[in-house]
């Protein structure tokens, strides 16, 4: 597995663990083929696209995000594109403002083998986001749930579940704030791969740890599972994959778990404000 070449330092990536980014890239080696195609439904600053993008050279990314009015928003979206300009990436980057305008995109591809979805956080817009997903996902991708486990979003978390009740799917994966799904056929060979692929302390059994301290055997916890089909927790990753935590990394990465977001919005928009005076003459 190769390393994580690159990761942002800087206040794009606000809500983008180390630990999701080294998922996303190692999930596209996993699948084994030449090129991937990536989609993204809220892309924001682009942080995420862009991380799985350099750390996959092969990856093409789409966006859907409408960036609604205001000019906190078109700033960001201006900063994604940029992002990708300044690495001469641009052509690897197609962002659309809908789910229209996506579906009928000329030469667009017909699947993708990951699918990020961080749309709205409300019950209704997350179902639409995850129905939509489904027609496009190929059959051995990986969806991701943004904020399927934050306390300030409920309706994610309502949204999935219901999905995996109509749909196909398995949960593969936990992180602090995301869910990984893949097609239940393949959850045994996904969880196989991933576990082969990140080692047994990068990816273990949910709650293991509360097995042994209950004087479970290690080699056989009490597993929990959704549906039926046993549920991951990826913990920080070791070894090659990990790149250096900074300073800011781990300042962005208090704020991120402990603040609610309207508190962290905030906090950018005044450091955002602050920069801007010093570079002002």
């Amino acid at each position: 597995m190769r390393s994580l070449t690159f990761f942002p330092d800087d206040d794009s990536a606000i809500w983008l663990a180390r630990k999701d980014a080294t998922l996303a890239v190692a999930i596209l080696e996993l699948c084994g083929h030449s090129a991937t195609n990536v989609l993204e439904i809220g892309v924001f600053r682009g942080a995420w696209s862009l991380t799985v993008a350099v750390n996959a050279p092969t990856a093409t990314v789409f966006g859907i995000d409408p960036y609604p009015g205001g000019e906190f928003l078109q700033q960001a979206r201006m900063q994604a594109l940029r992002s990708f300009a300044e690495r001469d990436m641009s052509d690897r980057l197609c962002l659309l403002p809908t789910w229209d305008d996506f579906l009928g995109a000329a030469g667009r591809p017909e699947s993708f083998h990951l699918v990020h979805v961080d749309g709205r956080h409300d019950e209704n817009h997350a179902t639409v986001d995850l129905e939509n997903a489904d027609t496009v996902l190929a059959p051995d991708g990986v969806m991701i749930v943004d904020d399927f486990r934050h306390v300030g979003y409920p309706g994610v978390a309502s949204a999935t579940y219901r999905f995996l009740e109509r749909r196909d799917y398995r949960v593969l994966v936990v992180t602090e704030c995301k869910a990984y799904l893949c097609r239940t056929a393949l959850h045994p060979a996904w969880s196989r791969r991933l576990k082969r692929a990140l080692g047994n302390q990068s990816v273990v059994p949910c709650f293991s740890t509360w097995s042994q301290a209950e004087g479970q055997s290690v080699d056989n916890p009490a597993l929990p599972s959704v549906l039926g089909a046993e549920v991951l927790l990826c913990i920080e990753p070791s070894g090659p994959l990990q790149a250096p935590l900074t300073r800011t990394a781990t300042l962005r990465r208090i704020a991120r778990d402990w603040l609610p977001p309207v508190a962290v919005r905030a906090l950018w928009r005044a450091r955002e404000r602050w920069r801007n005076r010093r570079l002002t003459p």
